[in-house]
């Protein structure tokens, strides 16, 4: 394992905040407060967002040290707002690595699906009620519902007419998550560097982890070892826990923690590291 550097600037580290909301957020779970444990994700949510694009802007200024600690801080958020889905899968929505391009997609694939599941067909109050029933994205605003359909009808996969929206027979393809999850990680431009050398996916990478340890200086201009681990391990975590595979997550039972702390976490990667996906 390779160690993280003395020297290294004094950054924010997420995981006090974090222990925070998850303690309040257990408190409300107890005293039955639904509003209160959405409070407590979405707050979690903001700050995955911003240290989201912590991260984009330390890439594209070559920071070593911001990279390091924007990584270290997204792994702690997205592992702590997973958790909270874990414990009330009900109430809570999955956390997801999306650019605010990538969210505009999300969100017509969302009606898609509504127009799909649902025919023949519905109003725009329904399409609206149920993409946000599906809650993926929490509460999607009128407005924005408003423009992505009209995308979609601009682009001929739904048509209108006296009972409502339908949706076209015109072949529809879905956004790929795994890749618009490293968009949102690297941001655009880096992006197409990465898929020139045939690291277009979270998926990709790590099916050629070693080409990739050995190009990533290449494609960021960084050399620490610590920051390949730690990029390396906000892919993993990021395949682990999307849309697709949410049923186990392997992290809860870390260590015999009913929520892994920071600590066991390294410990989880340490292992990972040298070949070791479960414990």
């Amino acid at each position: 394992m390779h160690e993280q550097p003395n020297d290294r600037p004094e950054y924010w580290q997420a995981e006090g905040f974090v222990e925070l909301c998850l303690s309040r957020f257990r408190a409300a779970q107890e005293a039955g407060h639904w509003e209160r444990q959405r409070t407590g994700f979405y707050q979690l949510t903001t700050y995955h967002g911003r240290t989201l694009g912590v991260l984009n802007s330390g890439l594209h200024r070559g920071d070593e040290a911001l990279v390091q600690a924007a990584l270290h801080n997204l792994l702690t958020l997205h592992r702590s707002m997973m958790h909270m889905h874990r414990m009330a899968p009900r109430l809570i929505p999955l956390p997801l690595a999306l650019s605010e391009h990538s969210r505009g997609e999300f969100v017509r694939d969302l009606i898609m699906r509504v127009l799909t599941e649902t025919p023949p067909a519905l109003t725009l109050a329904q399409i609206h009620q149920r993409a946000n029933d599906a809650d993926l994205l929490g509460q999607i605003s009128d407005v924005h519902l408003d423009e992505q359909l009209q995308a979609l009808i601009k682009s001929g996969h739904v048509d209108t007419g006296d009972d409502g929206c339908i949706r076209t027979t015109r072949p529809y393809v879905e956004l790929d998550k795994d890749v618009a999850g490293l968009r949102a990680l690297i941001g655009r431009t880096f992006y197409a560097g990465f898929a020139a050398l045939g690291y277009d996916s979270l998926g990709a990478i790590l099916e050629q982890r070693a080409s990739f340890k050995r190009d990533f200086h290449l494609l960021t201009r960084l050399r620490e070892p610590y920051t390949i681990e730690l990029f390396l391990n906000t892919v993993q975590l990021l395949l682990d826990t999307s849309v697709s595979s949410t049923k186990v997550w392997r992290y809860a039972d870390l260590l015999h923690s009913p929520h892994p702390r920071p600590y066991q976490q390294a410990a989880f990667d340490v292992f990972r590291q040298h070949g070791y996906d479960s414990i």
